[in-house]
C-alpha cells in the first residue's frame, strides 16, 4: 500500500520522526484538555486523596468499600496527589488521560504498519490522535489510559512478544477489569506460538494481577468493585443491545456524541456503519492476518456490555470499541479510495485529485469537531458547568459545615473531592443499601445536596445554598435539554427529617 501514498511524500523515515510528531500532538491534547473535569473521575480522585493523606484506600475514612472500577487509576491518583497536591491533580490526571490518547495512536501506527504501508498506518494514527473515537471527552478517567495499554497489549502478542503482552494485559486489567476480556483471544494467539510461552507469559500476567485481587479480598471483602453490582442490570436486553450498538457505531460519524437515539432511522445508520467497520476489518485480515485479534476482542467486549445492561458510564467503559469502529472505517476509506486511481489521461488526474480530498478533508473534519469541544466543555452540562456547581457547594460546605458533618447526595465524586467530609451515596456506588443506611443511623446526616435533574422537582424545603451555571449543551447527551445545572445544600433539621423519613422508609423497603 506505500506506493498508493506516494503523491503524501515520504511523511516518516526514521522514528524519529514519529516521536517528534507524537509530542506535538501530546502538547496539542494537553493544551486543549488538561482542564476538563469529570466528576466520576472525582470518585477515584477521592481514593487517591484519602490514600495519600494516610485515611487508607477508601472513599469516607472508616468505610472498607471500592467505589472506584479503576484500582490502577486510583493508586496513581494517589502518588500525584502526594507530589502535586489537591489543586494541581485534576489537570495533571487530564494530562496522564492524554498520553493515554497518544499512546493509542503510536500503537495503532506499529500495529498497522505490515497491513497498510508506514504512510497508511500514520494516517489512522493521525485520524486517532486529532479525536476520531471522542477521546477528548474522557482524558479526566482511566479511559485512555486502558485503551492504550490494550492496544499495545494486541501489538506485543502478533509480534510473539507473549509475556510482554501478559504483563501489559494485567496493567490494562488493574486499570479497569474489562480489559481482562483480551485473555481469550491473546491467549490463543499465545498458544498458536508456542504451549511454554504460553504458560510463561500466563505465569506473568498472574503474577502481576494476583496481588491486588488478594488485597481486595482481605481489605473490601470481595473482589468486585462496589460499582459492578450497582451498575448492573438496569436495562433490559434489547435496550442495552440499541444503547451499545449506537453509541459505537453512530459517534465515530457524528458531529456530536451520541448515547442512544431510539428510532429506526438511526438503528438502520448503526447496522450500515458496523457492516462499514465489518468491511475494514475484513480489509484489515487480508493484508495481515494476524489482525484478526482486533475484531475478535471488539466482538467480546459488545457481547459483555450488552449483557451488562448497564445504563450510566456505557460512554467511556465501551470507549475501546468506539475506537475500534472508528479505526476499521478510516481503514475502509483507505482501501475505498485506492480504486480512485485512474490508469491514464484526464481520468488518471480527477481519480489522484479526488482520492487526495477525501483523505485530506476526513482529518480536518476530525480536527473541527475535537476543537469545537475544546470550545464548548468549560461551560457544557457534564464538565465545566457541572464542575462549577459542584465545587462551589464544597466551598459552601466548606465554610459551614464541621469535619465530623455527613452529606447525602447522588453525585458524589466533585463534592467529596473538594469538600473532603464524609458522604452518603444515594447511587450506591460508594455507600452499600444508601436508604437502609440513612434509616438505621443513630447519628443523623446534616446535609442534603439536591441535585435537580436527579431529584424529579423541587427540594421539599428551602434550600440553606443554592448555586447555578448556565452550560452550552448543544453537544450533550443524556440530559442535554436541561439549560442549566443547579445543586442545592439543604440543611436536614427536625422539620425535614419528618418530611423525609416516610419517603426514606418506602425506600427502604423496596
Amino acid at each position: 500500500m506505500n506506493g498508493a501514498w506516494g503523491s503524501w511524500g515520504a511523511l516518516v523515515k526514521t522514528k524519529r520522526y514519529l516521536w517528534t510528531g507524537a509530542g506535538i500532538l501530546l502538547c496539542f491534547q494537553i493544551h486543549f484538555f488538561h482542564g476538563l473535569r469529570h466528576d466520576d473521575a472525582y470518585i477515584t480522585y477521592r481514593y487517591g486523596q484519602n490514600l495519600a493523606t494516610g485515611k487508607g484506600l477508601v472513599f469516607n475514612p472508616g468505610e472498607r468499600i471500592m467505589a472506584s472500577t479503576s484500582p490502577g487509576h486510583s493508586l496513581l491518583s494517589a502518588g500525584v496527589y502526594a507530589m502535586a497536591g489537591k489543586e494541581r491533580l485534576p489537570s495533571l490526571m487530564s494530562a496522564m488521560g492524554c498520553l493515554g490518547w497518544t499512546a493509542q495512536s503510536i500503537g495503532l501506527f506499529l500495529l498497522f504498519q505490515k497491513a497498510l504501508g508506514k504512510h497508511g498506518a500514520l494516517y489512522v494514527a493521525l485520524c486517532v490522535a486529532l479525536g476520531l473515537a471522542w477521546s477528548h471527552r474522557f482524558v479526566a478517567l482511566e479511559t485512555n489510559l486502558v485503551a492504550g495499554l490494550v492496544v499495545w497489549c494486541i501489538y506485543a502478542a502478533v509480534q510473539k512478544s507473549c509475556v510482554v503482552a501478559a504483563c501489559l494485559c494485567a496493567l490494562a486489567g488493574f486499570m479497569r477489569p474489562d480489559a481482562f476480556l483480551l485473555i481469550l483471544p491473546l491467549g490463543y494467539v499465545c498458544l498458536r506460538n508456542s504451549v511454554k510461552t504460553a504458560c510463561k507469559a500466563a505465569l506473568f500476567g498472574f503474577l502481576l494481577s494476583a496481588p491486588w485481587y488478594l488485597f481486595s479480598w482481605i481489605y473490601y471483602g470481595t473482589v468486585l468493585p462496589n460499582s459492578a453490582p450497582a451498575k448492573f442490570g438496569h436495562m433490559s436486553f434489547f435496550q442495552s443491545l440499541g444503547l451499545v450498538a449506537h453509541c459505537v457505531a453512530l459517534n465515530p460519524v457524528s458531529p456530536r456524541f451520541i448515547l442512544w437515539v431510539g428510532s429506526w432511522w438511526y438503528s438502520l445508520l448503526a447496522m450500515l456503519v458496523l457492516g462499514c467497520a465489518a468491511s475494514g476489518a475484513f480489509f484489515l485480515w487480508r493484508r495481515d492476518p494476524r489482525l484478526w485479534v482486533l475484531p475478535g476482542s471488539g466482538i467480546l467486549y459488545f457481547i459483555a456490555y450488552v449483557l451488562f445492561r448497564a445504563r450510566d458510564g456505557t460512554e467511556w467503559h465501551v470507549y475501546p470499541l468506539i475506537l475500534l469502529v472508528g479505526v476499521l472505517l478510516v481503514v475502509l476509506v483507505l482501501s475505498l479510495t485506492q480504486g480512485f486511481k485512474g490508469r491514464s489521461g484526464w481520468i488518471a488526474s480527477g481519480c489522484n485529485a479526488m482520492r487526495i480530498a477525501v483523505l485530506t478533508l476526513l482529518p480536518i473534519l476530525i480536527l473541527g469537531r475535537t476543537l469545537r469541544h475544546a470550545a464548548i466543555y468549560p461551560s457544557a452540562f457534564f464538565y465545566g458547568a457541572r464542575d462549577e456547581a459542584y465545587r462551589n457547594v464544597s466551598k459552601y460546605l466548606l465554610t459551614h459545615a464541621q469535619p465530623a458533618d455527613v452529606v447525602v447526595v447522588k453525585e458524589i465524586g466533585t463534592i467529596a473531592y473538594w469538600s473532603e467530609l464524609s458522604l452518603i451515596d444515594l447511587a450506591g456506588l460508594a455507600t452499600e443499601k444508601p436508604y437502609q443506611e440513612l434509616m438505621s443511623r443513630t447519628q443523623r446526616p446534616r446535609w442534603l445536596v439536591w441535585l435537580p435533574p436527579y431529584g424529579k422537582g423541587p427540594p421539599p424545603v428551602e434550600p440553606v445554598y443554592h448555586t447555578v451555571s448556565r452550560p452550552v449543551a448543544s453537544m450533550e447527551p443524556g440530559l442535554a435539554h436541561e439549560s442549566r445545572v443547579e445543586a442545592m445544600v439543604l440543611s436536614i433539621d427536625d422539620r425535614f427529617w419528618a418530611l423525609w423519613e416516610p419517603a426514606l422508609a418506602l425506600a427502604a423497603q423496596e
